[in-house]
């Protein structure tokens, strides 16, 4: 029998887990309040507040997280092969907060290696994160009606849904896209994005 080896190139990886250990109250709190302080910035949010960058280590409130990603990001850095002398570190962090139909339209993170979510505050009608094929030639190449079922290798688009409590980690380069929050409550999210430095 013919023996077909398969090798993957070139992958798009999201990787996620589930904290209900966190107690988020005091983050959502905080988050509310930098909200009243400042009108906040504007890069890929269509209504909605996004907050100035901070480093996330540096501030109590967000000590229970910070641990849970440090421990996330030794793992990740076993899948990514990074040389023992090197490791990912937190660079910038920043609030998304985006109230009824607020969005953010389809981007990427400049200047980074990995990137992350935390959701603190959402609901069933929070909106999704969808995330793009950086193959911009496949979708124009494949007729999902010759599939039974889209996989890795066929799907164009894969969308997450908001979960109070959950970490989302995905390369930086990887474009992704918030819908309309159909909420009347706000979507309280952290956002991070990771580099490589010598330890």
């Amino acid at each position: 029998m013919m023996n077909l080896v398969e090798e993957f190139w070139f992958c798009s990886p999201v990787w996620f887990v589930d904290i209900p250990e966190i107690n988020t109250e005091q983050i959502k709190m905080y988050c509310l309040s930098e909200e009243t302080k400042y009108d906040g910035r504007k890069y890929s949010n269509i209504g909605g507040w996004q907050g100035d960058d901070f480093i996330l280590n540096t501030l109590p409130v967000f000590d229970e997280l910070n641990n849970v990603i440090k421990i996330c990001l030794k793992e990740l850095e076993l899948k990514y092969d990074i040389k023992e002398n090197c490791e990912f570190y937190a660079d910038n962090s920043w609030i998304n907060i985006n109230r009824y139909k607020d969005y953010n339209k389809s981007h990427f993170h400049r200047f980074s290696v990995l990137s992350s979510v935390f959701y603190v505050d959402v609901t069933d009608e929070s909106s999704v994160i969808t995330f793009e094929t950086p193959n911009i030639l496949q979708s124009s190449f494949e007729d999902p009606s010759y599939f039974n079922h889209r996989s890795g290798l066929t799907l164009t688009e894969i969308s997450y849904p908001a979960q109070n409590n959950r970490l989302i980690f995905f390369p930086s380069w990887l474009k992704h896209r918030v819908a309309p929050n159909m909420s009347n409550n706000p979507r309280i999210s952290i956002a991070t994005n990771y580099g490589i430095r010598l330890r």
